[in-house]
């Protein structure tokens, strides 16, 4: 189980103890920890539920944060009408996926 923290940006395994609190919220289907970031140190808030996902599948999806705001997650916006990729957090849109990777730094 990997989680981005929003503050270091980092990506980091939550220890054995963090872990089983997590899945112990998913059985109890709560939507709101805060747990330690084991590289920053600061405290985080996660969606345990958002997690299950990850759990389930054995296999976890890649996430695009907002390469303006760098809070959001892009999402893939398609239905009959529309088809775009947007932020949520800061409204951005982008008509394709290679629009938005040429504005993401390779470090």
């Amino acid at each position: 189980m990997e989680i981005k923290c929003p503050n270091c940006l980092k990506i980091f395994n939550p220890d054995k103890k963090c872990e089983r609190l997590i899945l112990k919220m998913i059985k109890k289907n709560q939507k709101l920890a805060v747990i330690e970031c084991s590289i920053c140190y600061k405290d985080i808030i996660v969606n345990p539920l958002d997690l299950l996902s990850i759990i389930n599948n054995k296999k976890e999806e890649t996430v695009l944060y907002c390469p303006v705001c760098k809070d959001g997650i892009i999402e893939h916006i398609k239905d009959e009408t529309e088809d775009f990729y947007g932020c949520g957090e800061c409204g951005n849109v982008w008509e394709t996926i290679d629009s938005i990777k040429s504005l993401i730094e390779v470090v």
